[in-house]
């Protein structure tokens, strides 16, 4: 009897530590607030936390030690076991990140966390730490709070679903027992989250599934039923011609990538490239300017660019220095001393003749300062050297954005071709197949013979087709990869895991916006990221 009452009693002493580990806390390690508003500060933290039901944990630390913010900000968090809002602020280096777990990356994006890391800066800027303090916690309920009422009270995604875990960190079970005892408690959570987990990797490595934070994943699973469809409609006897469309239509559309509010596919007039039967391109005024903002994308974000940029600045600054030890040297020393006989017990007795005097002159002239000009022309020819290599990297960037562009512009182009092309092969083996069941004619012998050649041509055909189909959509999203990493805004969540965080419905009026008031080719293409807040 008393061990049944402890099996039901430890799910509710692990719920209540559990509840104890994710609640709003600050842990000033650095020492950067009193102990007055560190007080207040937590005070106000959980009163946030009862309204809005998202915990808050904000640290200090002395340095980072060399390492970086994220990564560092990343390490604390999950060793915090944070679930809601994490705060990590490093003295040393005078910086700041907000972090979001993902069952609330909806309701504190981007900007509300840039909000609340500007609320923190503002004071701090001016030296006041436990003001900031105050204000960064009163913009975090506030922010909350809009958020809040702008979601109709649910900031956590998926309500009743399971709480995404921290990266690296094991997934807790529920609050609250029922009835059951902690080994099948915790049983039962590493079965559902096991299951879990491998959904999540076969739809990731077949298509199938969806991406994260439950967004439509990009994957090629559609194709293989869209055959499988095709298939079954040429089996059966009572096809009809006008769903071949409809069928092949449920093959996926190729993502967009808009870069700085211009579609990469803003030259095709529509989501088909099919006008009347032809190849319609009448937007190719467009494209020039298009290239141009990529080369301007990626210059700003490149930071292989920002790296060779700082060394060119080292270098002019080298000149600066080299340039210093070249100016003259003119030294002059005097020295008066005046010396009392040794005989007399005066300090102040001194004697006109008991005086020596020194007059020290010391010149160096710039023209004999043969090693300083040297290392000066020195100095100048590696400043011309890196500027060169500066401007080859950003010529070899930006002509990397171009053939991205292209690339995509090819792929995209050859997959519509072969998606018609698949339409026009499937018409013609029907076709094919209906003139070999047809009644027989004076030349049936003849004919029989030929469409059959016909059909198990037209078979094959269609076979290389959906390997072209999926080929190019391969190479599509390979080359669509390559231009988000030349441009350096590759998408990623807070935990530099790569995936487009919003459904498709905004993403197509973002997408109808940058071409002009119509749908561009994409019906899915790719959000911002949300990147770390910085």
């Amino acid at each position: 009897m008393w061990k049944q009452r402890w099996l039901l009693a430890l799910p509710l002493a692990l719920a209540v530590t559990i509840g104890t580990a994710s609640a709003a806390s600050i842990h000033d390690r650095a020492g950067l607030f009193g102990a007055d508003a560190v007080r207040d500060a937590e005070a106000k933290l959980t009163q946030i936390e009862q309204d809005t039901g998202v915990s808050t944990t904000i640290e200090t630390i002395d340095s980072l030690q060399g390492q970086p913010l994220d990564s560092v900000a990343r390490q604390h968090a999950e060793r915090s076991g944070a679930k809601g809002i994490f705060i990590l602020i490093p003295k040393r280096e005078h910086k700041i990140e907000v972090l979001a777990a993902r069952p609330y990356q909806k309701a504190v994006p981007r900007d509300r966390r840039l909000a609340i890391q500007n609320a923190f800066v503002k004071e701090f800027a001016a030296g006041n730490f436990d003001a900031g303090l105050i204000e960064g916690v009163q913009t975090i309920g506030r922010e909350l709070e809009a958020a809040k009422a702008e979601l109709g009270g649910h900031l956590r995604q998926a309500e009743g679903a399971p709480v995404a875990p921290i990266r690296g960190r094991a997934g807790m079970p529920a609050r609250g027992g029922n009835g059951f005892g902690l080994g099948s408690l915790l049983g039962i959570g590493l079965v559902i989250l096991a299951v879990l987990i491998g959904i999540r990797l076969l739809g990731s490595l077949f298509g199938g599934g969806r991406g994260y934070a439950g967004q439509p994943g990009p994957g090629m699973g559609r194709p293989k039923k869209v055959f499988k469809d095709i298939d079954l409609w040429q089996r059966d006897a009572r096809r009809d011609m006008t769903d071949l469309p409809k069928i092949v239509n449920q093959l996926p559309k190729l993502e967009d990538v808009v870069i700085d509010g211009r579609s990469v596919l803003s030259v095709y007039p529509s989501g088909d490239i099919r006008r009347k039967g032809e190849v319609t391109v009448n937007q190719e005024d467009t494209l020039e300017p298009l290239m141009l903002t990529a080369e301007r994308i990626a210059l700003e974000h490149r930071l292989d660019l920002m790296n060779q940029r700082a060394n060119l600045y080292d270098t002019w600054r080298q000149i600066r220095v080299t340039a210093n030890a070249l100016r003259g040297v003119f030294n002059v020393t005097m020295t008066n001393q005046f010396l009392t006989p040794p005989t007399t017990t005066n300090p102040f007795a001194f004697l006109e003749q008991a005086k020596q005097f020194s007059l020290v002159i010391n010149a160096e002239l710039p023209l004999v300062r043969l090693l300083e000009r040297n290392n000066f022309r020195q100095a100048l020819i590696n400043f011309q050297r890196q500027r060169r290599t500066l401007m080859n990297q950003e010529d070899f960037a930006k002509f990397q954005v171009r053939q991205d562009i292209r690339n995509m512009h090819n792929f995209y182009l050859t997959y519509e071709i072969a998606r018609r092309n698949l339409v026009l092969t499937i018409r013609q083996k029907d076709q094919a197949f209906e003139q070999i069941i047809a009644p027989p004619t004076g030349t049936a012998n003849t004919q029989g013979a030929v469409q059959t050649t016909n059909l198990v041509n037209f078979q094959q055909r269609l076979v290389g087709l959906e390997n072209q189909l999926v080929t190019a959509w391969q190479q599509y999203q390979i080359w669509r990869l390559s231009l988000y990493r030349d441009l350096g805004i590759m998408p990623y969540d807070e935990w530099e895991a790569f995936h487009e965080l919003f459904p498709a419905i905004p993403v197509d009026r973002n997408i109808a916006a940058a071409n002009g008031g119509h749908e561009g080719p994409s019906r899915s293409a790719t959000a911002a990221p949300a990147q770390v807040v910085r």
